[in-house]
């Protein structure tokens, strides 16, 4: 833990700068790559548990930098963040792998025409 104001600065300036890029990414997805329905769906609770998950961090962030590092702990560490962090790795893992089989769903249709006509004598 972040234990002097410099620091602490740092990591608040490396956190606002990787949330900027997630937040990035995020947009950019949902603007280019959404493929059907489950997939946007996946998406949409992928986004709200993250913002979950950054109030969360975001409020034991401030409870440490004042000072209160059990509480701060506790946030992290029981009730509605720990549920948080486990929707959010449970609906990243179910994304990861719906993109996976699209892939192979779609690999599998471009590569149908050009195998048929091996089929032909």
């Amino acid at each position: 833990m972040v234990t002097n104001g410099s620091d602490l600065a740092e990591a608040r300036a490396l956190s606002d700068k990787n949330e900027a890029e997630v937040n990035r990414l995020l947009g950019e997805y949902g603007d280019k790559w959404i493929s059907d329905e489950k997939d946007r769906r996946l998406w949409t609770d992928f986004k709200n548990d993250y913002r979950e998950w950054l109030v969360g961090g975001k409020q034991a962030a401030k409870l440490a930098s004042e000072g209160h590092r059990e509480d701060a702990a506790a946030v992290l560490l029981k009730g509605w963040m720990v549920d948080c962090g486990v929707r959010l790795a449970r609906t990243s893992g179910e994304w990861i792998q719906h993109n996976k089989d699209s892939q192979t769903r779609r690999a599998g249709q471009r590569s149908k025409p050009s195998m048929s006509r091996f089929g032909r004598c």
